[in-house]
């Protein structure tokens, strides 16, 4: 379960939580080499850990951007969504992301 966030422009968000207990994912980097001002729906600018994993995306494995949050969901932003076609269906509460279309 993720959140499409369309006002962020970066690939992945996480929280810390996903980081600290891995989950199956294979962290590329460490945690605090690297990091990114971003800002955020509130105008607030935080510093955040960058680093990189893989994930299977349309049945090939491709290597994605997260940015480690405190807190919150995990959200999808537009940076994955490249070459991709987003639809939502509201009232039927339906999310459907195809790619090359």
């Amino acid at each position: 379960k993720l959140i499409v966030d369309t006002g962020c422009n970066g690939e992945l968000v996480i929280p810390r939580r996903f980081y600290d207990r891995r989950y199956g994912m294979e962290w590329i980097g460490n945690l605090g080499e690297e990091k990114d001002k971003v800002i955020l729906a509130n105008g607030t600018e935080v510093e955040v850990d960058r680093l990189y994993t893989r994930i299977l995306w349309f049945e090939q494995e491709i290597e994605v951007l997260v940015w480690l949050v405190p807190n919150g969901e995990i959200k999808l932003g537009t940076g994955s969504l490249r070459d991709c076609k987003l639809e939502v269906d509201f009232a039927n509460r339906i999310v459907r992301i195809t790619h090359g279309e």
